[in-house]
């Protein structure tokens, strides 16, 4: 069995991050091929959404409790789905072909997919210094206070510096 990765210490270190990132440079090089016309139109709209992305795997990956850690590979996995959409319009609109970004889009998608239902697994060994956890329910998570949990004697505060 090959060695764990060691734990991320900024978000650069995520696997996920790296090749969502290379997803949009890949985008954008598709993309300056476009037609003029469509500078301000779908060039721009592909292109957020995919920046979307990673951006918010970075912003997530700064977010202290567990719930909010999820929120943002949430709007992630949205923007996901947004890109995957622009992407298939792109095609059937002619703009070139798409299959590897699409390739590299279902991947990003799988590695977030995990990435977000390994922050929400009851034995996550992610920091969390709220007062609430969530339970994988499908795809979204339902937050509840820490009060809530059995046998719970409250909330876990941050260390002071």
């Amino acid at each position: 069995m090959p060695d764990p990765r060691p734990p991320a210490r900024t978000f650069g270190d995520l696997l996920v991050w790296q090749k969502a990132h290379r997803f949009v440079l890949a985008l954008y090089a598709f993309t300056a091929a476009f037609p003029k016309q469509e500078t301000y139109g779908l060039t721009s709209q592909m292109r957020r959404a995919a920046v979307s992305i990673p951006a918010n795997i970075a912003e997530g990956f700064a977010k202290r409790s567990q719930p909010d850690k999820a929120r943002y590979m949430n709007v992630a996995e949205g923007s996901v789905e947004e890109s995957r959409y622009y992407l298939i319009l792109a095609h059937d609109l002619g703009y070139g072909q798409t299959d590897e970004l699409l390739a590299a889009l279902e991947e990003v998608s799988r590695l977030l997919n995990s990435y977000a239902r390994s922050i929400l697994a009851p034995d996550s060994l992610l920091p969390t210094f709220g007062c609430g956890y969530a339970a994988l329910r499908g795809r979204r998570a339902r937050v509840r206070r820490r009060e809530e949990w059995p046998g719970s004697s409250g909330c876990r505060r941050a260390p002071s510096a």
